[in-house]
């Protein structure tokens, strides 16, 4: 089922309790990312998603981008969107309205 282009976080809470095959992407800040973040979710900041995106996503999956309220993410989903990914789409309201386990860690990528 192919994604809508925004995702509210009750609908990306039942995403993560299925097990679908979807990539999760927290362009937060690090600080951020340790306060809460969902388990398994991949950080790539806002600022450094331009010069990684390449090495680390896959443009023919689907990806949901996530931020704290749902600006940042909607500019990485459109920056996607124009790379060639199809099916990319963004978590409205952000983790400030997630309400589904989350985790707290430094991802091991700044530690």
């Amino acid at each position: 089922m192919p994604l809508p282009s925004k995702i509210t976080p009750a609908e990306v809470q039942a995403i993560v309790e299925r097990g679908d095959a979807v990539r999760f992407v927290d362009v937060r800040q690090p600080w951020e990312y340790e306060n809460a973040h969902i388990p398994g979710i991949l950080l790539i900041p806002l600022g450094e998603l331009p010069r990684r995106f390449a090495a680390e996503l896959d443009p023919g999956e689907a990806v949901i981008c996530i931020c704290e309220h749902g600006v940042r993410s909607a500019h990485a989903a459109q920056f996607l969107a124009a790379q060639g990914f199809s099916e990319v789409a963004t978590m409205t309201g952000g983790m400030a309205q997630y309400g589904g386990r989350v985790e707290t860690n430094t991802p091991e990528s700044f530690s």
